[in-house]
């Protein structure tokens, strides 16, 4: 990690847990406290998930202290989080990507992480005698997972979906999410075709993870859910394609 107070022309290089994997980090920052808060994922063959947690503070006055602390994920507690190392992707925690972190009140964070990675494979093409190259984006379960100071994980939730999609970046692909003070609500297109319908999962702030019905009157709309924003505390702003007409999408929940 590197740092820069505004008074100092140096920058200052803070190794973050270098005798372990980290596999993957996210920052916030908390204006209230005036501190950064890092958290992430690492690697632990010891954990019954695979995977542990990160999570430092970094204060912003002169002395910009660093607290960090790692904790292994106990998969008895978080029996969701086991499943997923024994799913058929096999990845656990480690090949999810950090998309949001979200600050507690009480000096935790809530860590959104979906798991998402890339395949190629090519063929030989008879018709044109030529070598032809796919690359298959995948983006699969959303992990929400709500952490305390310590680094110990308070509750966590899985919202299930699988999406794949070949030499298109995944542009209809991933979630958006949706914030108020009782819950997250994460978006997504479940069926990246004609009959494309979108799901919303709900997940409490307790952790109680909810599929809710298919939005209505969606039937064959697809969003471009990475450009959404959340506009209002219960609307989302979402990019959309319908019938090859190009739309903006204002869903109310």
């Amino acid at each position: 990690m590197f740092t820069a107070s505004v008074s100092e022309s140096q920058i200052k290089e803070t190794p973050i847990a270098a005798d372990r994997i980290i596999t993957g980090l996210g920052l916030a920052a908390d204006n209230i406290n005036d501190q950064f808060v890092i958290a992430g994922f690492y690697s632990d063959v010891n954990s019954t998930t695979g995977s542990g947690v990160v999570y430092g503070k970094l204060t912003l006055d002169s002395t910009a202290n660093f607290d960090l602390k790692l904790k292994p994920i106990d998969g008895e507690k978080n029996i969701r989080l086991k499943g997923e190392r024994n799913a058929a992707s096999g990845m656990s925690l480690i090949g999810y990507p950090i998309e949001r972190i979200i600050l507690r009140k009480d000096g935790g964070a809530v860590i959104v992480a979906e798991a998402a990675y890339t395949t190629e494979y090519s063929y030989y093409d008879y018709f044109t005698q030529s070598f032809t190259r796919r690359e298959e984006f995948h983006f699969d379960n959303i992990a929400v997972l709500s952490v305390n100071y310590d680094a110990t994980v308070q509750w966590s939730a899985i919202a299930e979906k699988e999406q794949v999609s070949i030499d298109d970046d995944g542009v209809f692909s991933s979630f958006c999410s949706l914030l108020n003070s009782e819950e997250m609500i994460v978006l997504f297109n479940d069926n990246l075709s004609r009959q494309n319908a979108l799901i919303p999962v709900k997940i409490s702030n307790t952790g109680a993870a909810l599929r809710g019905k298919p939005v209505q009157g969606s039937e064959g709309l697809m969003i471009l859910p990475r450009s959404a924003k959340q506009v209002a505390e219960n609307e989302i702003l979402v990019p959309a394609i319908k019938k090859r007409k190009r739309y903006l999408a204002l869903i109310t929940f």
